[in-house]
């Protein structure tokens, strides 16, 4: 689980993300894999997606976001990365699950189907 790596693939767009922890949120997250989402932009921060997977928030730790953070929102039980995290501060309601180096191809999976799997 520590170290698994996941990507985020679009057309010519790969983001890579390190799975750090081994939460049942992680778990739950890469239990949902593989599957296709449409990402969208939210507030000029976030690129987010909504899994149709079962997520498990137990013992589930706040956030404080920044730049590179794959995460969930608990209350919505969306999928997002931060990609501008300017005003941000901790949150009991985001959790994270991973972080990617790929700030740049984060801003390009707006609009786009991409499919996330667990890397080779």
């Amino acid at each position: 689980m520590l170290g698994t790596r996941v990507t985020f693939a679009a057309g010519d767009v790969t983001v890579e993300v390190t799975i750090e922890q081994d939460t049942p949120t992680t778990r739950s997250f890469l239990a949902m894999l593989p599957m296709t989402l449409e990402f969208s932009d939210f507030g000029g921060k976030e690129k987010v997606a909504m899994p149709t997977g079962e997520w498990d928030f137990t013992g589930a730790a706040g956030l404080n976001p920044k730049v590179g953070d794959l995460f969930s929102y608990m209350p919505w039980g969306n999928l997002g990365f931060f990609y501008n995290t300017d005003g941000n501060t901790f949150d009991e309601a985001l959790t994270k699950i991973g972080e990617t180096g790929d700030i740049d191809q984060i801003r390009l999976l707006d609009g786009q189907q991409v499919i996330i799997d667990v890397a080779d």
